[in-house]
């Protein structure tokens, strides 16, 4: 029996002609043989990017055996005791990237296992900063998480979602915040096209998070400052206590990218991990607004 079932390590016969290709051959002498045990201690005594290769090259049945010892290593608390928990990031990123590859070069090979694989997904979007994961570094595991149930809604033969539809919004420089409760919960890209004061940037990131935004997408000037701002009104909103996972803001900045790469991740990509986002507004700060400009980028993007 192959699989995260079998009850004994993959044969010979499951590794397939290993001696054909090198990087199966490699993994195979690091892997071949290995009892569950085994191979949870060669994760922790070994290089887990190394590890994490030997396993994007396993045929399918080793893959299945041996992926759900790297989920358990990954999110077990001896990951922060490695190398004085420098490993912790190193492995949640390498996991998370396994996932994506295989997902998009062997979806057959992975799926079956996604049911086990996924709930250690959300614990790391949910633990981010427990990882120590710098997010300028790693990304957000909220976006990867976001990723993955869009590939396995496709595979899944789940209907296309279109783009949602926008709502513009001109805002001043220092202007008033118009009440967008109704809206809730939404996403938003915000475009900066002014220079803005650090105060009423909070006082935006505040208004956002309060009334219902769940998906920040700042671009422009500055972009990259509003990741702060925005989980600091997210820890405030939850009384700097810790953050239900309905309630945690996704902060995506888009500093160098053009607008039309910002609108299409916001149309195909900007979900939220647990809550379906009903709207999407379009908030552009500058000291003149251009509607018919912003929607028609949206509306091509």
């Amino acid at each position: 029996m192959s699989g995260s079932n079998a009850a004994t390590p993959p044969d010979a016969a499951e590794w397939g002609d290993f001696a054909a290709d090198l990087d199966i051959a490699y993994a195979y002498r690091q892997f071949a043989g290995k009892s569950r045990d085994e191979a949870l201690l060669l994760f922790e005594q070994s290089d887990v990017l190394s590890r994490a290769e030997d396993l994007g090259a396993m045929p399918a049945g080793p893959f299945r055996y041996y992926m759900p010892v790297f989920r358990d290593f990954v999110v077990s608390p001896r990951i922060f005791e490695l190398n004085q928990g420098l490993y912790a990031s190193t492995a949640a990123d390498a996991f998370l990237n396994l996932i994506m590859r295989r997902l998009e070069d062997e979806p057959q090979v992975i799926e079956p296992l996604m049911p086990e694989l996924l709930p250690a997904v959300e614990y790391l979007a949910e633990n981010q900063s427990r990882y120590d994961a710098d997010e300028d570094v790693y990304g957000s595991f909220f976006d990867v998480l976001a990723a993955i149930r869009e590939s396995l809604r496709v595979l899944s033969g789940g209907p296309t979602i279109p783009g949602p539809p926008a709502r513009y919004l001109h805002l001043k420089p220092g202007g008033a915040l118009p009440d967008l409760s109704a809206l809730a919960p939404f996403r938003a890209v915000v475009m900066i096209d002014a220079k803005l004061t650090l105060t009423w940037q909070i006082e935006v990131s505040d208004w956002l998070v309060d009334s219902g935004c769940l998906h920040v997408m700042p671009w422009g000037k500055d972009a990259s400052l509003w990741d702060h701002s925005v989980a600091m009104a997210n820890l405030e909103q939850c009384g700097f206590g810790p953050i239900p996972k309905e309630a945690q803001v996704v902060t995506v900045s888009h500093e160098v990218e053009s607008l039309g790469e910002v609108l299409w991740f916001c149309k195909n990509c900007a979900n939220h991990p647990v809550v379906a986002l009903q709207h999407t507004v379009l908030i552009e700060i500058s000291d003149v607004g251009d509607e018919e400009m912003v929607l028609r980028a949206y509306a091509d993007a």
